[in-house]
């Protein structure tokens, strides 16, 4: 199979399969047919899981301590699902705080702890009101005298 070059980005034809042992050079396919990074669009089937688990979460019943582990092979759609269920979690008439962490930023343990104390703090902070965090900053200093 011949690459088919139309413009400055060549692209394949994906009709036909790569024969076994086939070596497909770096240029003979778009860059975007393979892509690492989240779809807020649902393109893997998700929807009924993503909803789901947004209504749980966001259900009066459900109470905390509770840890949700989502799982799966590279390339599977982990961090699509994530994204799609913040979104959910952010959506409707109660709207939840949703704050993303990625602890594959950090080497050491002392330092992921205390990127993610930090992170959790700035994200809450996000969500309340210029008085609230006024008021707030008021009561810490005031408890620190």
């Amino acid at each position: 199979m011949m690459p088919e070059y139309g413009g400055d980005e060549p692209s394949v034809e994906a009709s036909e399969p790569a024969e076994a042992g086939a070596v497909i050079s770096a240029g003979s396919a778009r860059s975007s047919s393979v892509s690492d990074k989240a779809a807020a669009e649902d393109l893997l089937g998700f929807k009924d899981y993503v909803d789901a688990i947004a209504r749980f979460l966001k259900a009066p019943e459900t109470e905390a301590p509770l840890t949700l582990s989502i799982e799966g092979e590279w390339g599977s759609g982990k961090s699509s699902f994530l994204l799609q269920l913040k979104r959910a979690l952010e959506a409707g008439p109660a709207p939840a705080v949703v704050i993303s962490f990625n602890a594959w930023r950090y080497d050491k343990q002392d330092e992921l702890w205390a990127a993610f104390a930090l992170h959790v703090t700035r994200g809450l902070r996000e969500g309340v009101s210029v008085g609230r965090r006024y008021w707030g900053d008021l009561l810490l200093f005031f408890s620190r005298i």
